[in-house]
């Protein structure tokens, strides 16, 4: 599992490039404590930066 984004420019939906979580719990935690707050980030699909607050955050499976 891992914190992923999607882009608010072309919705493609991609890994976040905050990776420091490594359970779901840890990832509830990082998002009430407001760790997880105003970041910018670019898509990797498209290339457009986008800011990112904890609510744009998700817990999902890794696409193999």
């Amino acid at each position: 599992m891992t914190a992923v984004v999607k882009c608010k420019i072309c919705k493609a939906i991609h890994e976040s490039p905050i990776q420091s979580v490594l359970t779901e719990i840890e990832f509830m935690k990082a998002k009430e404590k407001s760790e997880l707050f105003e970041n910018m980030w670019k898509c990797p699909k498209c290339g457009r930066m986008s800011m990112y607050t904890s609510f744009n955050y998700f817990w999902q499976e890794p696409h193999s």
